[in-house]
């Protein structure tokens, strides 16, 4: 290694490698890249393996900071441009990137003209060292320490650094940005770009303060379980926008009409109100998130789940500490279990099992013409049901509680569905109104892990169940059919189970 701080391999005479031709995030004084020698940011301030952000000189001569998609190589459009490339009437293209020895940072140009970047250097290369280094977080910045020992200690100070504002730099495709997707970039105090989720919203990987946010609730375009308004709210954030993730622009509009708008669109998450009298509605993910004080006042409204609970289902802080940490354990153990192919064979078990336990409990009646309005079932007649399997034709399975046929019917679409036929001498004194209550109070859970009700009929002494139909068979044929599965998939599957229960008997709104 010289003095410069170029790390050299000699084979006899000749240089067969040296740090200035392969760096890393840093370029040091005397150091020159020349054209597509990029400096690559590392991932994290303790993780230096490659990062987000690329440094390069480009082929037209201009120098670029640009996100890369990892883990591939895909290199979006720059947020920053020198403006060095050429232009045939008026300027040569750059030819190189140069940190001369006095700590000056220029492009030198094919004419041997100098586009110098940073400003006029405030401490001596005699008592200071130098490095420009390509952070973490996308800014290319200019470091100063002192050689000389004070007595404190030292530390590397910022001299310069490019973009002034990486947050309100110029909105990359195909890219979360800055920051990760459904985040927002703001400027610290020490201008440098902070990422943040917005209410409803948590990190994805709580380490990672730069990573994607995920939204705390789910918003479909199905049958929700109440009208937008008692689910709904906006948060009200001032000067702050996603760019790109716009599907629609509604002119003239008042800010009621935009927020309105939003509401009952279960595509929109956000709508952006700006210039008096125009709406953007944007959908998920949203990218290139931003805190900008140049939008002069206008507002993102953030469509949330009331009280920041999750969907369908409250929260319950009061109960004990021990029951939160298994809880939490037992999800983080089966969040990867969601789009497992055993997933169906789950759901028909735990919703039966489910409603065995509300059989066994005794509700408070409710008034027979609320069911409908509070769980938007459908209630079927007795007939439409005979008809919709064939007369109990197509048997899927049986338990100690009914037997489960497969059946059509033509609801908002024609759709299959597995109708549970509940066994007559279960149902004998089973009064109406408690059957509906307990309907009722399953029209209301809604969880990955358990089957979707969309119906019931209570039809004279017929008592039967409709939901939606899983086309990979029951749990039963699953375990004890020809193929057996190993003991990895059998514990996947009581966990898969576990976790239903626990929602039932712990998270839902009417616990069971």
């Amino acid at each position: 290694m010289d003095d410069s701080g170029n790390f050299k391999l000699l084979g006899g005479s000749s240089i067969l490698w040296e740090s200035f031709k392969d760096p890393a995030d840093t370029v040091l004084p005397s150091q020159i890249l020349d054209k597509g020698v990029a400096l690559s940011s590392r991932q994290s301030e303790t993780n230096f393996s490659k990062g987000r952000f690329q440094m390069v000189l480009q082929s037209d001569g201009d120098l670029v900071l640009a996100t890369v998609n990892l883990p591939s190589k895909h290199v979006n459009d720059p947020y920053y441009k020198s403006g060095t490339a050429g232009d045939p009437n008026s300027s040569s293209p750059g030819l190189q990137l140069v940190f001369n020895e006095s700590g000056y940072l220029f492009v030198s140009r094919e004419n041997e003209e100098r586009s110098v970047l940073t400003p006029t250097i405030t401490v001596s290369a005699k008592d200071f060292y130098y490095r420009a280094t390509l952070d973490f977080d996308g800014v290319f910045t200019l470091y100063s320490h002192p050689k000389a020992s004070t007595g404190k200690i030292a530390s590397w100070t910022a001299l310069w650094s490019e973009p002034d504002n990486i947050c309100t730099a110029a909105p990359v495709g195909a890219s979360s940005g800055v920051c990760g997707f459904n985040s927002i970039c703001s400027l610290n105090a020490e201008k440098r770009p902070s990422c943040g989720c917005p209410r409803g919203y948590t990190l994805i990987d709580p380490s990672n303060q730069y990573g994607n946010c995920k939204p705390n609730f789910t918003q479909n375009c199905e049958q929700e379980p109440a009208p937008a308004e008692d689910l709904y709210e906006f948060e009200e954030l001032t000067n702050v926008d996603w760019p790109l993730a716009d599907y629609a622009l509604l002119e003239p509009f008042t800010e009621d009409q935009c927020r309105e708008s939003c509401l009952h669109d279960c595509r929109c998450a956000v709508a952006i109100f700006r210039l008096g009298d125009k709406c953007w509605k944007k959908k998920l993910p949203l990218s290139n998130g931003r805190l900008d004080p140049g939008l002069d006042g206008g507002k993102a409204l953030l469509k949330v789940r009331k009280g920041g609970r999750p969907p369908f289902c409250p929260s319950f802080p009061n109960q004990e500490t021990q029951k939160n940490k298994n809880k939490e354990t037992l999800i983080l153990a089966l969040s990867a279990l969601g789009g497992s192919v055993f997933l169906n064979f789950i759901l028909i078990s735990v919703t039966c099992l489910g409603f065995y336990c509300i059989y066994q409990k005794k509700h408070k009646p409710l008034p027979v013409n609320e069911v409908i309005v509070e769980t938007n079932l459908r209630s079927f007649t007795y007939k439409e049901l005979v008809d919709a399997t064939n007369e109990f034709k197509e048997e899927l399975g049986r338990g100690a509680f009914g037997i489960v046929y497969k059946g059509t019917l033509q609801m908002s679409y024609v759709t299959q569905v597995a109708v549970k036929r509940l066994i007559n001498t279960l149902v004998q004194g089973y009064h109406d109104k408690e059957f509906k209550t307990e309907v009722n109070v399953i029209g209301q859970t809604h969880h990955r892990n358990l089957v979707r009700l969309l119906g019931f009929c209570d039809d004279g002494d017929n008592r039967l169940l409709v939901y939606e139909y899983l086309s990979n068979g029951s749990l039963a044929s699953f375990l004890f059919g020809g193929s057996r599965p190993s003991w990895s998939q059998r514990i996947q599957i009581a966990l898969g189970i576990a976790r239903g229960l626990l929602y039932l008997h712990e998270e839902c709104s009417t616990q069971i």
